[in-house]
């Protein structure tokens, strides 16, 4: 059979005739449930259906390309070493179920909007985007280099064909199509790799013994690659849709966890196997595309049986590349909600993939340069569920990004690499991005001072906004006593200090009586000796213009003694109590200064419990006491000492935590105290005259800060159930 034949049998036997049998096979999906979760009269992918999608989804041409050449350059070190990529099924089966059983989100973007918000979300999505964008070009490459030299016209018009008719089958049924014809095209990959490999080993001159025997186990000749593979494999997954896509269409959760785990093993497996290709050829000293070689020495039979498996696994990442992309325009950035705008998002993506076929780009590239890029994603999933500042993710993708291109521009210090050969650069930049990345995530967690008082019983009193009220504090103090509630059990929300005539001696009394606290906005700037007080108030408005009278005032009074005391509070307390995680904020864990208030969103309280980390978040700063459940989880502000709560009363809020029924319960309480004298001391010292008047009348001077809700309450009491 001459080479016409060959390409005459590549082109009407494999690529036409195998998409046209796919396209007739697909489901037609008419519901955006089947186009973009694969789900079909409420049934779901089990684990056979999923574990085949999951490595024939992953096996792509350029992979097993790459697989055959490294077993061709290293032996079979070059196999394991790229197999190691394949930890990363294991690593986001563990995590993403942990997510989704632990935390209750259900996408990545769902968990990225909630703990670090929308701008966060946004950045994932255009890397993953990107990625999405290579996975085109560097599979349908592949399969052009098996119908003529790169740049020729066979080269193109396959590739373009090709593209076309995955997108055809694709179109039609969204992920349902990439899931149904990905069983398909698994067991025909096994089925034809057992050929080739039996093929393989019938030849007399090559056994097991000459693969096992094939490589070095150095750094030099493949360990560099594995070592990289295995650092890469903990944020690898993250930025790969096609993989994440799949860990939260099926139910129960445990069935994501065992089919990515048997995955990570079979898919390495599948891997390495394929890699002996390569290997044989290394015996034979063949030069050139290891799977390509081999094909034409072994005759058209195998060549062509070679050329159907890159077909069948370039088809497969093709197909599952066009439903991510799409399912990300349309359902993860809410673009259009409809099986149409995602078979349009195919089309768009199939467009600009091809672009760089004719761009002459680099097909290895597409996995060991973005793969350096998204690094920084390791902290961000392998760390889900600690509490740090929003920064972290920037700073943490940044330095992923920076580390990426060092490694295209080719300028990482010698210094710093400590193996030599072939992907010495790769592993050792990989290396020090990773060690950056844990110093961020680090500081970030240790930037936050969090005092953990542990297993606690019995009455707890919590109070918030003292401002520099004296007088309700010593009241407060009674009441604790009274209750027989000591002072470790006696907790503020922060913002000790703040519009009253007292902040020396509110201090003093507050360090005497030894009760606990966190820092408020007003504690955060005075430690770090800022001219305002950080209340986040709309710069011009009534309380911007008050609090450049209170807020210096305050720092003149306070002794250094008390701004030691100060810059010594925590910034965040938890405890458990009566079976329930609590952590107490002042404004939210992410910003001290944000005003949560009752009729907030559920959305801006949910990201301070960090998924299921904490039951109770006991919060204050925005000065009205409520209480607001979701599920099973309670948002807590007890109130202020320091100022009314604009109910048009002069008395103060606090709550008392109680636990004598085993059962975590808590109440209101309105406080009395000498709230004539507090006012008389204000107008004394030429503090804002209004915040002296609400001190008697109850009412704030205006409702600049409150939500619609909470501003038509105003005068008509607490409004606490």
């Amino acid at each position: 059979m001459n080479n016409i034949d060959t390409i005459t049998w590549q082109w009407g036997g494999l690529i036409i005739t195998s998409s046209l049998i796919l396209f007739f096979l697909s489901p037609f999906a008419k519901t955006t449930d089947q186009f973009f979760k694969a789900t079909k009269r409420l049934k779901k992918p089990g684990t056979v259906v999923l574990t085949g999608s999951l490595i024939i989804s992953w096996i792509f041409a350029k992979s097993i390309t790459n697989a055959a050449n490294l077993g061709l350059q290293f032996g079979l070190v070059g196999g394991v070493a790229y197999a190691g990529y394949y930890l990363s099924f294991a690593v986001a089966g563990i995590l993403l179920y942990q997510l989704r059983v632990k935390g209750g989100f259900e996408s990545i973007h769902h968990f990225l909007t909630t703990k670090f918000g929308k701008g966060a979300m946004a950045i994932f999505s255009i890397l993953i985007a990107f990625r999405l964008f290579n996975e085109v070009w560097s599979n349908t490459m592949v399969i052009g280099s098996y119908f003529g030299e790169t740049g020729s016209s066979p080269y193109y018009w396959s590739i373009l064909l090709f593209t076309l008719l995955t997108l055809a089958y694709a179109l039609k049924g969204g992920l349902s199509s990439s899931i149904f014809t990905d069983v398909i095209q698994m067991g025909l990959f096994s089925v034809l790799l057992f050929i080739i490999l039996y093929h393989i080993f019938s030849i007399e001159d090559f056994s097991t013994q000459d693969i096992v025997s094939s490589g070095t186990w150095s750094f030099e000749l493949g360990l560099n690659l594995f070592f990289a593979a295995i650092i890469q494999s903990f944020s690898y997954p993250f930025h790969d849709p096609v993989l994440t896509d799949r860990a939260f269409i099926s139910s129960p959760p445990k069935v994501t966890r065992r089919s990515f785990l048997i995955a990570s093993v079979l898919g390495a497996l599948c891997i390495i196997l394929f890699s002996i290709i390569g290997v044989y050829a290394q015996t034979q000293n063949i030069q050139g595309q290891a799977a390509v070689e081999v094909g034409k020495i072994f005759g058209v039979f195998i060549l062509l049986i070679i050329n159907f498996i890159m077909i069948t696994s370039a088809a497969s990442t093709l197909d599952s590349t066009f439903s991510s992309f799409s399912k990300l325009l349309s359902m993860d950035l809410n673009l259009g909600k409809n099986v149409t705008f995602g078979r349009v998002s195919m089309i768009i993506i199939a467009v600009l993939g091809t672009i760089p076929v004719f761009l002459d780009a680099e097909i290895l590239s597409a996995t060991t340069i973005s793969g350096t890029m998204v690094i920084g994603l390791t902290p961000v999933f392998l760390f889900w569920n600690i509490n740090v500042p929003k920064i972290s993710y920037y700073l943490s993708v940044s330095c992923g990004l920076v580390f990426g291109i060092i490694l295209v521009l080719n300028i990482f210090p010698e210094s710093l690499i400590f193996t030599k050969g072939k992907y010495a650069d790769l592993l050792w930049i990989n290396f020090w991005g990773r060690f950056k990345l844990y110093h961020i995530i680090y500081y970030s967690k240790m930037d936050k001072k969090i005092e953990e008082l542990g297993q606690i019983s019995g009455k707890v009193l919590l109070f918030g906004g003292v401002y520099s009220n004296l007088q309700a504090l010593e009241a407060l103090k009674q009441i604790a006593e009274k209750e027989n509630i000591p002072p470790e059990r006696c907790i503020c929300t922060g913002d000790i200090v703040g519009y009253c005539a007292q902040p020396e001696e509110t201090v003093q009394l507050f360090k005497i009586w030894n009760a606990k606290s966190i820092a408020g906005n007003v504690e955060v700037q005075l430690s770090e000796g800022a001219t305002d007080c950080g209340c986040d108030f709309r710069k011009g408005s009534r309380c911007d213009g008050f609090s450049q009278q209170w807020y210096p005032y305050a720092q003149s009074k306070l002794s250094k003694n008390s701004l030691s005391f100060i810059s010594s509070i925590p910034d965040h307390i938890t405890f458990n109590y009566a079976n329930r995680k609590v952590l107490v904020v002042h404004g939210s864990f992410e910003n001290t200064s944000e005003f949560i208030f009752k009729s907030t969103p559920w959305d801006a309280k949910a990201p301070s419990f960090n998924g299921n980390e904490f039951d109770v978040v006991i919060g204050g700063h925005c000065g009205l006491p409520f209480q607001d459940k979701h599920d099973d989880k309670l948002w807590l502000n007890p109130g202020v000492i320091g100022m009314p709560a604009n109910d048009g009363s002069p008395n103060v809020w606090y709550a008392i935590l109680d636990d004598s029924q085993n059962t975590f319960s808590f109440k209101h309480y309105s406080l009395n105290y000498n709230y004539r004298l507090t006012n008389k001391l204000m107008l004394n010292d030429s503090l804002p005259k209004e915040y002296a008047r609400t001190i008697v009348t109850g009412i704030w001077d205006n409702t600049e800060i409150l939500p619609a809700i909470e501003s038509g309450l105003q005068g008509f009491g607490v409004q606490i159930i």
